[in-house]
């Protein structure tokens, strides 16, 4: 039972350690880049990091998405009032 647990945890690190990789990939990070990230949000070496330090640094990407989301939505809103004025000019030209 011990080993089941043990194959386990290294497999659910795995996953965990490539979906650091992979989501940091999505921001455009390289490899490296995204271990650095992990090791600075961790404080710990990227060999040592387990399951409990990557599950913060994909907490810290969630967060990063929130930020990203609610600025493409501010532009969105922006760039709408924007071209909500621009159609109201154009309506009072004629």
């Amino acid at each position: 039972m011990n080993d089941t647990n043990t194959w386990d945890g290294r497999r659910r690190r795995a996953e965990l350690r490539a979906a650091v990789l992979r989501l940091g990939g999505l921001l455009g990070w390289r490899s490296r880049e995204a271990i650095t990230f992990a090791e600075a949000v961790t404080n710990r070496p990227w060999r040592r990091c387990g399951c409990e330090e990557f599950e913060t640094v994909l907490e810290e990407y969630w967060a990063i998405g929130r930020v990203i989301q609610e600025k493409r939505a501010r532009q969105q809103g922006e760039s709408d009032g924007v071209n909500a004025g621009q159609e109201d000019r154009h309506v009072a030209a004629r």
